[in-house]
């Protein structure tokens, strides 16, 4: 079977480059859906970096799985949202991708790296009101807010903190805080914004014990 030096197939490149038909041709021809490539990269990751939704919507309907990771841990969704592309992620999750599933070294989920790429906030709110976990550690303890407070993605931030479920006072397995984070990377308009957020919602002591903590 031909491969490229990385050991990706023929469905694998005409995955990257976007061309459904050519994919099933390859398909028809008798080229494995589900072999991956030498990093566990199978045809849906591939097209999900690249945000190709008609890809990725011919494959599964030939019997890929959407949540099949690579040699990392990593579905399609997470793949999508650290690429920064919000029409890929709602096709997945319309097709029952799983919110839950933590993947890397850090066991990040997907509205954890939300937090952490730029203009992440449309993947963000898609992924929140599918009922992703605002308060789900990784590894170290650091949920999204954490994350959205040290990058200073204050827009993603502001999703979390609206999301009635986020608690901003959790704390990471060194101890630390939203707030910490936010002062530890000089994000001083995440900090007011965390500081805002608490004050409105539960007042001047909350602030203080916020504010104090260690």
């Amino acid at each position: 079977m031909d491969r490229t030096k990385d050991g990706s197939t023929l469905v694998h490149i005409a995955s990257l480059h976007g061309h459904p038909d050519t994919v099933m041709a390859f398909l028809r021809k008798g080229v494995p859906l589900h072999m991956p490539n030498r990093s566990g990269a199978r045809c849906i990751h591939t097209a999900a970096q690249r945000g190709h939704v008609g890809v990725v919507n011919a494959i599964l309907h030939k019997g890929e799985h959407v949540d099949v990771t690579t040699n990392d841990g990593y579905s399609a969704l997470h793949i999508a949202v650290n690429a920064g592309k919000p029409a890929m992620v709602e096709a997945l999750l319309g097709h029952g991708a799983d919110l839950t599933m933590q993947g890397g070294s850090g066991r990040e989920s997907a509205l954890h790296l939300a937090a952490k790429v730029k203009d992440g906030e449309k993947c963000a709110e898609m992924l929140l009101k599918s009922g992703a976990d605002a308060n789900l550690p990784k590894d170290d303890g650091q949920t999204p807010l954490h994350l959205a407070a040290y990058h200073g993605n204050l827009k993603t931030l502001q999703l979390l903190l609206e999301d009635d479920s986020a608690k901003p006072f959790l704390q990471s397995k060194t101890g630390e805080t939203p707030l910490h984070l936010a002062c530890s990377s000089c994000r001083v308009e995440a900090a007011k914004m965390l500081i805002d957020h608490v004050l409105k919602k539960s007042g001047k002591d909350a602030v203080a014990k916020m504010v104090n903590s260690k």
